[in-house]
């Protein structure tokens, strides 16, 4: 009787532990997806903070006319690619009713100039 008490007794602990260590398994795994989630969005929001800061990127500046597809730079500089036939973009814009939203751009290159081929919204 005093064996299978102790059984019992043995039995316990070690589904106590085995649970107290699944349960340790589990907090560290969501901490770890949470910590991983959280980087990466302030991986992202750095990353965008930097190409919206970059002069490569100065396209947030323009004027988007989804009806005549065309770009117009607000303080009328030039717009310039150095990219090779063919490049999509997406774009911060002011649309015709002076909303700020984001754009996707497609330039194509025709003799050395540049030429909208699609405009569209991303919604």
């Amino acid at each position: 009787m005093v064996e299978q008490s102790k059984e019992i007794k043995l039995n316990r602990r070690e589904k106590a532990k085995k649970k107290k260590l699944r349960r340790r398994k589990i907090f560290l795994l969501t901490l770890a997806i949470t910590i991983a989630l959280i980087s990466l969005y302030f991986f992202n929001v750095y990353r965008i903070k930097q190409k919206l800061n970059s002069s490569d990127t100065a396209l947030k500046y323009y004027m988007v006319d989804s009806n005549d597809s065309k770009l117009t730079r607000i303080d009328n500089s030039e717009l310039i690619f150095s990219h090779e036939d063919k490049s999509i973009y997406n774009v911060f814009g002011i649309n015709e009713d002076e909303e700020f939203k984001m754009f996707e751009v497609c330039l194509k290159k025709n003799n050395s100039k540049w030429n909208i081929d699609y405009l569209k919204d991303i919604k």
